[in-house]
């Protein structure tokens, strides 16, 4: 005779020998995840339902917005003034970053005004792309895309 139950962690039916009545999770990969979660949720003071809540809040990266996966896992962004270290108290989370946005914000410090001076620089310097020109007026230099008419 076999039993089926709901997966705690991803929420699939899987069956199970009576023997098992207590099993809640259907998979290695499963138990992985769910550990690694409790893992990383305690490293930053958090409950699992606490970083449950900012994965369904964020929807994935809160930057960019990739989603995570078993190879792409989000990292707990923390206020580093708050609690210098790999250790947070919890209350200064601010959400769940992907690798490459994490380490952006580290590079530049999580210093709000540099990444402005940042952004401007990209911005200022553009270079313009096929079918792109440059439009200069009094208050700035532009790109204008190909097929856009300023008048």
């Amino acid at each position: 005779m076999s039993l089926t139950a709901r997966c705690v962690e991803c929420g699939e039916e899987f069956g199970m020998m009576p023997s098992q009545h207590a099993k809640r999770i259907c998979t290695v990969d499963c138990a992985d995840a769910r550990e690694r979660r409790r893992s990383r949720a305690r490293k930053y003071g958090l409950t699992v339902e606490a970083y449950d809540a900012l994965l369904e809040r964020d929807d994935g990266c809160a930057i960019c917005g990739i989603k995570e996966s078993y190879s792409k896992r989000l990292h707990i962004d923390h206020d580093h003034a708050c609690c210098p270290g790999g250790r947070s108290c919890g209350k200064c989370v601010r959400g769940l970053l992907c690798s490459s946005c994490n380490t952006g914000l580290g590079a530049f410090l999580d210093d709000a005004e540099l990444l402005l001076k940042a952004i401007n620089y990209l911005i200022e310097r553009r270079v313009p792309q096929a079918g792109e020109r440059i439009l200069e007026e009094e208050w700035g230099t532009a790109v204008v895309p190909a097929g856009y008419r300023v008048q």
